[in-house]
């Protein structure tokens, strides 16, 4: 047992680093963590996966192997075919993983996934140019914001949850400094999508842990200040020595940085004069790059890029379904940590193309294992009428 625990626990710090490369398409995924998920596959192989999950997987084995025939060059193709064998043998193994080790890593996960600002942050302390948008251990901004959202998500549970933890002074006040932290680099992203996600984070769990009159006042800051960027954005021009604050604002008050052309919008603009033409089976991330030359930083039309409303509708009905079921049931009682991992995820990469990362399949994982009965108990939940 404690050797499964320490693999899944390997898994998910890796996760953080799938980035990095050792030279061309070898990288943390297929050095570490593949390895690793055959390794726990063997371990488990007597382990039967629960019949509520099938389903959906044979929705995500049938996106999966789509991506296949939207290959347009031998080397995509070639790429494509690993990651597809290891995404679904990552995707088998946390599932049979997680039926028999639910409840006892619900803590390992919020510890492991709070870890993953810490590069980001060594990576602030000591090389952050100041003049630019913080990237920390990413290339982009934006999907560097993901990860940290993240970690603040995992911080703020233990901080609200775990009151036999928090209880003890100085690991509430570590706690404390380490949201401070997530937010100071959130804000240092300069992304947009981080930072709406991450106000969105915050309003939720401390909301969830509020008395009646700070829910009240808490509602009202929320409203209030996107209608204060909204009322000075025009206002604010651009400038070299311009403030962090003023430079998130200017970022809301333009369409891209770029120009007209890379704006999220012109992208959806792109894709819609095509339509048309590949409505039905897609026309493949590359053919998009190809015809217009980025790729479309939307996760709901991503999908529907490369897989059409034949093989993309359903992946996307999926995620939709066990977003809005999983979160109606259990916000009348508890929200556990595999879904507020999930919600902080996919909400920060809502605006990117993010379902190349391997993090993406883990987040869907973790909204199977929440939507699908595995909790019994209520363990480390969030208690949303919390005693004075």
């Amino acid at each position: 047992m404690k050797i499964d625990k320490l693999i899944y626990i390997i898994i998910l710090f890796s996760i953080n680093y799938e980035f990095i490369s050792f030279g061309g398409d070898i990288g943390v995924f297929r050095v570490v963590i593949l390895p690793l998920a055959l390794i726990g596959l063997f371990r488990l192989s007597k382990v039967t996966i629960k019949n509520t999950t099938k389903k959906y997987l044979l929705i995500i084995v049938w996106f999966l192997i789509w991506t296949l025939f939207s290959s347009n060059t031998l080397d995509s193709l070639v790429n494509n075919t690993i990651n597809i064998i290891g995404i679904g043998l990552l995707i088998l193994y946390l599932l049979k993983y997680f039926t028999l080790h639910l409840e006892s890593s619900k803590l390992i996960t919020a510890k492991v996934t709070l870890t993953y600002f810490v590069p980001h942050f060594i990576y602030y302390l000591f090389f952050y140019d100041d003049t630019l948008r913080f990237s920390g251990i990413h290339k982009d901004p934006n999907f560097a914001g993901g990860f940290i959202n993240i970690s603040l998500m995992s911080a703020l549970y233990l901080l609200f949850t775990h009151k036999h933890i928090v209880n003890k002074k100085l690991i509430k006040l570590s706690l404390t400094t380490t949201v401070i932290v997530l937010l100071t680099l959130v804000l240092a992203t300069g992304s947009r999508g981080t930072i709406l996600s991450s106000s969105i984070i915050v309003f939720l769990m401390v909301f969830l842990h509020s008395r009646k009159q700070i829910k009240v006042l808490l509602t009202f800051i929320m409203l209030s200040i996107p209608y204060y960027v909204f009322v000075i954005m025009d206002k604010v021009v651009w400038h070299k020595n311009m403030s962090r604050i003023d430079l998130i604002i200017w970022r809301f008050s333009i369409i891209s940085e770029e120009g007209d052309n890379f704006s999220r919008m012109a992208l959806l603009n792109n894709y819609l004069s095509v339509s048309t033409d590949y409505i039905w089976y897609g026309m493949g991330l590359d053919g998009f790059v190809e015809k217009f030359g980025l790729f479309p930083h939307n996760l709901l039309l991503d999908i529907l890029v490369e897989g059409g409303v034949v093989f993309g509708t359903g992946l996307i009905l999926v995620i939709s379904y066990l977003f809005l079921s999983t979160f109606i049931n259990q916000i009348k009682t508890k929200l556990n940590i595999y879904f507020l991992i999930a919600f902080a995820g996919f909400l920060s990469f809502l605006p990117l193309s993010a379902y190349g990362l391997k993090l993406f399949w883990v987040l869907i994982i973790f909204l199977i294992i929440s939507n699908n009965n595995f909790f019994h108990g209520s363990e480390s939940t969030i208690n949303k009428h919390p005693s004075s």
